[in-house]
């Protein structure tokens, strides 16, 4: 079990483990009214044979989240210093404007990698009756004789579905099926990948995720469906990722229309899959104890005479008349002159716990009975006349018995009782939640880390297999960093307006460390309005130790 301490900038678990976060990088922001930057998915590769090592490939949504059915338009850029600078790799044109890109392919022995756009495509010749063959469209990405990374090619991978798992469509040449996650290796020399949609045959249109397989990543068939039609929590399966547990089991999360985070297992090479059921958190504390009762100490003996001093004191008289002429006006002053002095039967406790002083004014059937009323609230200094008028009050500041007891031995009375512990704060999560979750599995220490959006922006930590998920607030250190009010979130826990939407995530190869990739919007769903905002894209790198 993982068990430890949120703090700014770091997690320290009692076992050594921790998390820091290096500084954000800005990759890019709007510069122009009515710009979209928003949802970057972060990928990498490693060409094989080639001097540049790991490359690092961010690409982001530069339209509406809507229905774009010639195409969702995006950017990318890329980083060979494990994103600390990022170069524009491909600004999208009219032509063929779609560059938002998901899982890659990694290159193998042709230097490069074919990474795949979002949506699933209808065939050139359009819908079949049956739909179950799709079109995958793929960007070719390699590193020229310059070290930068250019776009070289285009192509369409071919998707084959069942009859009872096949897509539904989404608009006149898109079907409402798309790629989120990595692309897994499998045991056979193959690789899967999943999608996340519709099915066609499904009357009630719930969203489900599908893994297909592939043995050039070109031709590609459905394997098995992961979840589809699961009650909530665990409902609308959509955003996931995947990776493979020290077991050898494929562990996929996804999002889920009831918010918690839900993952599945597959003991089988992705053929048939555990139930879903939400990531285990950190257990709830149980409520603070209520402080234990003390009895109040004794009066120190020094106290009595200042006491007794303020019992025959005139202010406490003339408290007790000015709380009944409040109620009777002037008129009432000459009859306490005509029934004894404006005072009568003055007492004081010598106990400070009774917390009653009383004394009479007048006398006969005009005697009144006043009190002091210091029970329940040692900043409570008024006095009360109740014979006729339980609410009457009137004020006598610094005229109590705490105050004189407060002069006498240097501290309040009664004493402050002691502090509550403090209950956990609502800003700090118990289970991962929110949407675009992205998984990895470190290489050295083994661990598995996720990252999830909205609300708020959070990195989390579990062991393998996991039992506990133990969050770490990325907003808020944000916050802690960034400066510039244009950039920063609304709050260290933001929602929707001002907030992040989604995150990417890719390990940086022979470390624990990952770079977290994410949005900073201002203006929810809607364009930054500009020039007064901006909606921005930041990698940081986290790491694990």
């Amino acid at each position: 079990m993982l068990a430890v301490v949120v703090a700014f900038g770091v997690i320290a678990s009692v076992t050594g483990v921790s998390i820091t976060a290096g500084t954000p990088q800005l990759v890019t922001k709007t510069s122009r009214a009515g710009e979209y930057v928003f949802f970057p998915q972060t990928l990498h590769w490693v060409p094989s044979g080639h001097a540049s090592g790991n490359q690092l490939l961010l690409s982001y949504q530069a339209d509406s989240d809507a229905l774009h059915d010639s195409g969702w338009l995006g950017a990318a850029f890329s980083s060979a210093d494990n994103g600390t600078t990022w170069a524009a790799v491909y600004t999208p044109t009219a032509t063929d404007p779609t560059y938002l890109v998901k899982p890659c392919l990694d290159g193998g022995a042709t230097p490069g990698s074919t990474c795949f756009r979002y949506p699933l495509r209808a065939p050139a010749t359009g819908f079949p009756p049956d739909h179950t063959t799709a079109v995958l469209p793929s960007i070719r990405f390699e590193i020229g004789s310059d070290e930068e990374v250019h776009v070289t090619g285009f192509a369409n991978s071919n998707l084959v579905f069942p009859a009872g798992e096949a897509p539904k469509e989404w608009g006149n040449h898109t079907y409402l099926m798309v790629t989120d996650g990595s692309v897994l290796p499998l045991r056979d020399g193959s690789v899967m990948m999943l999608l996340y949609g519709s099915y066609q045959a499904d009357p009630t249109k719930t969203y489900a995720i599908a893994a297909m397989e592939s043995t050039d990543g070109v031709a590609w068939k459905w394997r098995s469906t992961v979840s589809h039609g699961q009650a909530a929590p665990c409902d609308e399966p959509s955003e996931h990722d995947c990776t493979r547990l020290a077991s050898g089991a494929i562990f996929c999360v996804w999002r889920t229309g009831s918010g918690p985070i839900c993952s599945s297992t597959s003991t089988d090479d992705g053929l048939t899959w555990s139930t879903g059921v939400p990531l285990p958190g950190r257990p709830t504390p149980p409520p603070p104890s209520p402080p234990p009762t003390q009895p109040l100490p004794p009066v120190p003996p020094a106290c009595a005479a200042l006491l007794d001093a303020y019992c025959s004191n005139q202010t406490a008289n003339r408290d007790c008349i000015e709380s009944t002429t409040k109620w009777y006006g002037p008129a009432a002053l000459p009859m306490f002159g005509l029934f004894g002095p404006p005072c009568s039967g003055l007492r004081c406790p010598s106990d400070p716990a009774d917390h009653n002083c009383t004394c009479t004014v007048g006398g006969g059937p005009w005697a009144w009975r006043c009190y002091s009323t210091l029970s329940l609230d040692p900043t409570d200094t008024h006095w009360s006349n109740t014979s006729r008028h339980p609410n009457a009050y009137c004020s006598s500041p610094g005229r109590t018995l705490e105050s004189v007891y407060a002069k006498c031995a240097g501290k309040p009375w009664p004493p402050p009782p002691p502090t509550p512990p403090s209950p956990p704060s609502p800003k700090t999560p118990t289970a991962p939640f929110g949407v675009e979750p992205k998984l990895a599995k470190l290489p050295l220490s083994g661990k598995l880390v996720l990252s999830t959006g909205r609300p708020g922006l959070w990195v989390w930590v579990a062991d393998d297999p996991p039992t506990e998920w133990v969050p770490f607030n990325l907003a808020a250190h944000h916050n802690a960093v960034i400066t510039d009010p244009k950039l920063r979130f609304a709050s260290d826990v933001p929602s929707t307006s001002g907030t992040t939407s989604y995150t990417g995530m890719v390990p940086v190869p022979g470390t624990d460390d990952v770079i977290v990739s994410y949005d900073r919007l201002a203006n929810g769903w809607s364009p930054a309005p500009w020039p007064e905002e901006v909606s921005a894209i930041f990698t940081v790198r986290v790491t694990v130790a």
